[in-house]
């Protein structure tokens, strides 16, 4: 595995079932797929994406892997930590997302520096493509800074 020191924010998903929808990673240099997941460049993946898929670096990675991720590595949890607006980081990141309802395995929130959460209300968790969104949308805005 060849981890891209040349870009700020990586995007790691860990969707077994659900092809991922790259056009939700906003400001994302690199995104990973762990091991096992649905790939994102099935039909139904690239049509999801619009294609957007086939422009930026993707990978997979096992988690002993991901430990070497140059990144500081965050698990985006319902339950997490810290809230998205206590995430303090030198620009550079690595964000876990996992599979609504089952969400990221203990293995990677073991390896993770820090569980974060977005605060909702009305709602227990959010779609995966929802909360890469929120995710990135605010941290492209907010690290580094």
């Amino acid at each position: 595995m060849c981890f891209s020191s040349e870009v700020d924010a990586v995007a790691i998903f860990t969707l077994k079932h659900e092809p991922m929808d790259a056009r939700t990673a906003f400001g994302i240099g690199m995104i990973i797929i762990t091991e096992g997941s649905a790939s994102p460049f099935s039909p139904k993946a690239v049509r999801a994406s619009m294609g957007s898929c086939l422009s930026v670096k993707i990978a997979t990675a096992s988690t002993s892997e991901l430990k070497h991720i140059p990144h500081p590595l965050f698990s985006l949890s319902p339950y997490g930590r810290l809230s998205l607006s206590e995430l303090r980081s030198s620009g550079r990141i690595a964000l876990c997302l996992g599979r609504e309802g089952t969400g990221i395995s203990p293995d990677l929130m073991r390896i993770s520096q820090e569980s974060v959460r977005i605060p909702i209300s009305g709602a227990e968790s959010l779609n995966v493509a929802v909360a890469a969104g929120i995710a990135m949308a605010y941290l492209s805005g907010h690290l580094g800074k």
